[in-house]
């Protein structure tokens, strides 16, 4: 959630639309699939790929928007210990 804040604050002071000033961007809390449950493993696999793509758009965005550039060394970080931590426990994918 720290790195959440650390975004939707920067995020919140960018235009959305140029044709519409005064309108900020956000985060969106949209579910990208369907929200039944899922088994352990493929539940691991979902938050692996998420992290990877979030990894993935930070550097990207981070280009451009050099003040989100202290979020990527937190957010390696964080999906490094996801990582270490489900391989060592029961869960595989």
């Amino acid at each position: 959630m720290q790195l959440l804040g650390g975004f939707g604050q920067h995020l919140c002071g960018l235009p959305a639309r140029a044709d519409q000033p005064g309108v900020n961007a956000g985060l969106t809390f949209t579910v990208p699939r369907a929200t039944e449950a899922l088994v352990d493993s493929a539940q691991a696999l979902w938050i692996i790929e998420r992290l990877a793509e979030l990894e993935t758009g930070l550097k990207l965005v981070a280009a451009y928007q050099p003040a989100l550039r202290p979020l990527l060394p937190r957010l390696h970080a964080f999906c490094s210990d996801y990582r270490r931590a489900l391989a060592q426990s029961e869960v595989r994918c």
